[in-house]
């Protein structure tokens, strides 16, 4: 909780307003990449935009408003579970345009309740756990998603374990 705290409060205060409450379709997405989940043979997977179960929602930052430094290190506190098995490990950030979510047919929706420059994807579906979607829903959804993570610009961080974000130049 302290967290989102400190994360709004440096939005907020480094940019001297406030951030409205609309996203426009310029905006640049950022959205955390952990691996292996996020990522498949090096690339960005489709799961990187799938929502959990149970809920219609995708974590992602204004990149406006919140920098790739406070994004990974939310991650790397909140995110990651190193834990886990496998271990869910923060790798990169994902950066798309909510006008590119919107095409696609998702909404961008300003969850500031979470902390200042947070945001939400919407897909308009929840998935149950353990049950599948409806064999012509679950091809829609996975085409979209596909298309997100193709669309997506993938910065593999070459620093993981430090704060600077240093995306990996290809």
């Amino acid at each position: 909780m302290l967290w989102k705290i400190a994360i709004s409060a440096w939005v907020t205060r480094a940019l001297f307003k406030s951030i409205p409450r609309n996203i426009a379709d310029d905006e640049i997405l950022v959205r955390a990449i952990l691996s292996p989940y996020h990522l498949k043979k090096n690339k960005l997977s489709p799961q990187a935009f799938a929502s959990p179960p149970e809920r219609d929602e995708v974590s992602v930052n204004r990149g406006r408003y919140v920098a790739c430094w406070l994004a990974k290190a939310y991650a790397k506190r909140w995110v990651q579970l190193p834990a886990d098995v496998p271990p869910k490990m923060y790798t990169g950030l994902a950066l798309i345009s909510a006008r590119a979510i919107r095409r696609l047919g998702s909404e961008v929706v300003d969850t500031r309740e979470e902390y200042m420059g947070h945001a939400d994807l919407k897909h308009g579906l929840v998935r149950s756990r353990g049950e599948a979607l409806a064999p012509d829903l679950r091809k829609k959804y996975d085409e979209r998603l596909k298309q997100m993570a193709a669309e997506a610009t993938y910065l593999k961080d070459q620093a993981p374990h430090q704060i600077p974000f240093i995306p990996i130049n290809d």
